[in-house]
């Protein structure tokens, strides 16, 4: 997990471009370059970052309500925590989690990558 997230942090200090612009330009080297199976979560400042690769290899869900936001691996762990909205991260996808007064502001975009 290391060398995928010192190749992501590489790419986010090298660009230019809001926090946004640069987490996305990261995932998009991240997803072009690096060929295998991940579900990446980091946080980054007050944001939780989520990344999955392009083939869906390896599971990646998610789930929230007002006060807690969790990922995992298997949808399994978040059923046994109450949660029943479970959403499933799609393939080449990233997703930026920031805590409001109230909830959590999401944002989730699906690169359109050519993958060989």
């Amino acid at each position: 997990a290391e060398p995928l997230l010192l190749f992501f942090t590489y790419h986010f200090l090298n660009n230019d471009g809001d926090e946004y612009q640069k987490i996305r330009k990261a995932t998009s080297e991240l997803i072009k370059n690096v060929k295998g199976a991940y579900s990446i979560a980091m946080i980054h400042r007050d944001s939780l970052i989520l990344i999955r690769d392009p083939y869906c290899y390896r599971p990646f869900v998610y789930a929230y309500d007002n006060n807690l936001f969790v990922a995992s691996s298997e949808s399994i762990v978040l059923n046994s925590l109450g949660f029943s909205n479970i959403e499933e991260m799609l393939g080449g996808a990233f997703a930026i989690i920031k805590p409001k007064k109230q909830g959590y502001e999401i944002k989730i975009e699906r690169l359109k990558l050519m993958m060989l």
